[in-house]
């Protein structure tokens, strides 16, 4: 009896101590979060633009959004297409929410005479889900496909046009930006026409329990044309090959990678068993526990004591999502995108850098050479060559083209200075062209800035993506 007690014992021992991890000083167990409304999360009503809060069904949960809807003083310096107010739709990246800087963007583009919605994510910001701050790509995806069926479907009111959608994102969710338009492109070019230029009943397919057929604009000028008329992906993750050759790269790599992928199934274990996820630094430096290391000049522009932000946002995160960050890359979509695409790079990023998006693009048959600060990336027939792992035949249709700026910034500050009219108006100008937006009396130039100062006028910086 001793024989089967004793390794019991020290396997019982052994698992309890794992369950705690009690030598690693860097981890937190459990999060609690407070979604007591906050001041800044207020509605907002301004003489050119109005915010209130909306809520959409993502899975069992409810996303919480931020709609800005332009006023009527505002609407009446652009004309539109089809006499409604396009959209953009709007998340942020890894582990951060909408509170976080996003504000400044979207009361922009409000300005510029687009309606918004910019959602957090389930577990994030003022969103349902449990347990908080458990970064995971696939509810990602799934939140941004619902978002754009909750547009699509009119949750926006009948004065904006659910047709007419961009798709923005910054890094983590400038990959999901990405990712969500080209599942779109591929299910347009997936349908068959009839005769009558009208959809086959074959045609439709599903994503998520969604039908995604009646996502696409059915007049009989465009029968298949994808509702997602834009993307801005600013700084956008692509892959894990970057990261893990920097953490690789970094001095005691293989101890740091060892204590990260134990504390990783630490909180996978407890995950199982419901008790109190393991969470470790979503930013930090180099040499400490992290989701995601730091240059010496990003983590100085990581707050130390982050603000008060709805949910009772920390610097932390579920640490397995080091177990499954490696099974996400984007980049596998991108020979499926064939939407109007704005990427903006940073020549001084060391966590997407600009050289890795540009060769990731030209792999995926996108672009082909890369410029100065401004690389227009011509439209290219075919796809020959990249894989067609659904047996689809792409010969014959044609990529959209992808515009590409890059910026003398770091990571963080791509996204902190961004909003800055200087840099904005590229953006703006951008989306009014694809959106079917055009400022009244004018055919562009200094007054087609709808809402922004002239260039070169001050403008405060957002707050950084981690605090």
């Amino acid at each position: 009896m001793c024989f089967f007690l004793l390794p019991c014992a020290v396997a019982c021992g052994a698992f309890a101590a794992f369950l705690k991890l009690p030598w690693e000083q860097e981890v937190q167990y459990g999060f609690r979060a407070n979604l007591e409304p906050l001041e800044h999360c207020k509605p907002i009503i301004h003489e050119e633009y109005l915010r209130k809060t909306v809520h959409f069904k993502s899975g069992a949960d409810m996303c919480e959004g931020w709609a800005y809807y332009p006023t009527s003083e505002t609407l009446q310096k652009f004309e539109y297409k089809n006499e409604k107010v396009p959209v953009i739709i709007m998340a942020h990246g890894l582990g951060s929410q909408k509170d976080m800087g996003l504000h400044a963007y979207a009361e922009q583009y409000a300005r510029s005479g687009i309606a918004v919605l910019v959602f957090d994510y389930r577990g994030y910001g003022g969103s349902e889900g449990f347990p908080r701050h458990v970064i995971n790509f696939e509810r990602h995806l799934e939140d941004w496909h619902a978002a754009v069926h909750w547009v699509h479907g009119g949750g926006l009111g009948p004065a904006v046009d659910g047709e007419r959608v961009a798709l923005w994102g910054v890094s983590y969710s400038g990959g999901h930006s990405l990712v969500t338009a080209a599942k779109f492109s591929r299910e347009k070019n997936k349908l068959s026409i009839g005769k009558n230029g009208c959809l086959n009943d074959s045609s439709s397919s599903s994503y998520q329990g969604h039908t995604l057929s009646p996502l696409l604009d059915s007049s009989p000028l465009s029968p298949t044309v994808s509702i997602i008329r834009a993307v801005v992906a600013t700084a956008p993750y692509l892959g894990p090959g970057h990261v893990i050759s920097r953490v690789l790269h970094q001095p005691g790599a293989l101890v740091m990678l060892l204590r990260a992928l134990a504390v990783a199934i630490n909180d996978q274990i407890r995950s199982f068993f419901g008790l109190p996820r393991a969470y470790i630094k979503l930013a930090g430096a180099r040499g400490e526990l992290a989701v995601l290391h730091m240059s010496d000049d990003e983590i100085r522009l990581v707050p130390k004591a982050p603000q008060n932000r709805q949910g009772g946002w920390r610097n932390v995160a579920a640490a397995s999502f080091i177990l499954r960050a490696v099974f996400y890359r984007p980049s596998t979509w991108l020979p499926y995108l064939d939407t109007p695409t704005l990427v903006i790079a940073g020549s001084e990023d060391t966590i997407t850098p600009a050289a890795g998006i540009v060769d990731t693009l030209r792999k995926a048959g996108l672009m082909k050479g890369h410029g100065g600060e401004t690389d227009d990336v011509k439209t290219r027939e075919g796809a020959r060559g990249m894989g067609n792992p659904d047996g689809l035949r792409r010969d014959n249709r044609k990529f959209g083209w992808i515009q590409m700026l890059t910026r003398k910034m770091n990571h963080l500050d791509l996204h902190r200075l961004g909003s800055q009219a200087v840099h904005h108006q590229p953006v703006i100008q951008f989306l009014h062209t694809h959106l079917g937006v055009l400022a009244k009396g004018c055919g562009g130039g200094e007054e087609n800035r709808g809402g922004l100062g002239k260039r070169g006028e001050k403008t405060e910086t957002v707050e950084t993506q981690f605090g």
